[in-house]
Order: structure tokens, then C-alpha cells, then sequence
């Protein structure tokens, strides 16, 4: 795992705005050089090796006001699915692939979505 973070920081333009999408992501660990792997299994690897701390911080910065809207939709109706299963799937994402490929990521907006539907009513 060092060799990640040694290979996305190698120098200030990659740590800060990562390789770009495309790039082997299998390079950046050494027992894997030269195959092709498109997503790392990780949600914070996938976002640092694509597009940097950058990435790492935008990506931060969205699953926080998404939390925060599962909790504002939380205060209106006394629910806690929203929140549970965002947490849930935040630590899921961070084992297997589920922000960076569609058939995970669109059922987990669009059960965010539904969740965060009693703001509308509010």
C-alpha cells in the first residue's frame, strides 16, 4: 500500500491533480505493474490515484453535504435509512467497487434520492 501514495506523490502535479482517468491504475503498485486494472476496489484510491487530493477533497466534500441532507431529511420525517445506508455503503466502497462503476453507484444516488425525498415536502 506505500507504494500507492509513494507513486501518486511523485511529484506536486500528481498529488495534487492525480494521473487522469485512463491511467493504469495497476502501475501504482508494484506486484501489479504493467496489467490493467480501471478501478482499485477502494472509493479513496480510485479518486486519488484519477484525480488527486483534488479528487480526494471534492469527493470528501460531496459525501458530506449528501450526509448532510440525509440528516436535514432525517430531522423531517424521523427516519434513519438514509443515513444508514450511506454509512454502510461508505464503508463498503472503501473494500469493493461501488462508487466507480454504474451498477453500483446509480442504485446508491438513486436510494440517496428517495431517502432525501421528504425534503421536498417539508
Amino acid at each position: 500500500m506505500g507504494g500507492d501514495l509513494e507513486f501518486a506523490h511523485s511529484d506536486f502535479r500528481t498529488a495534487v491533480w492525480g494521473h487522469g482517468y485512463g491511467f493504469p491504475l495497476g502501475d501504482l503498485v508494484p506486484y501489479l505493474e504493467g496489467e490493467f486494472i480501471r478501478t482499485p476496489h477502494n472509493e479513496f484510491f480510485y479518486a486519488l490515484g484519477y484525480t488527486g487530493w483534488i479528487g480526494v477533497l471534492l469527493f470528501a466534500l460531496f459525501q458530506i453535504e449528501i450526509f448532510r441532507l440525509l440528516w436535514n431529511a432525517y430531522r423531517v420525517d424521523g427516519r434513519p435509512l438514509g443515513i444508514i445506508f450511506w454509512a454502510a455503503m461508505m464503508v463498503f466502497g472503501m473494500f469493493f467497487p461501488l462508487g466507480e462503476t454504474p451498477y453500483g453507484a446509480i442504485p446508491f444516488y438513486l436510494v440517496i434520492g428517495w431517502c432525501a425525498s421528504p425534503l421536498l415536502r417539508a
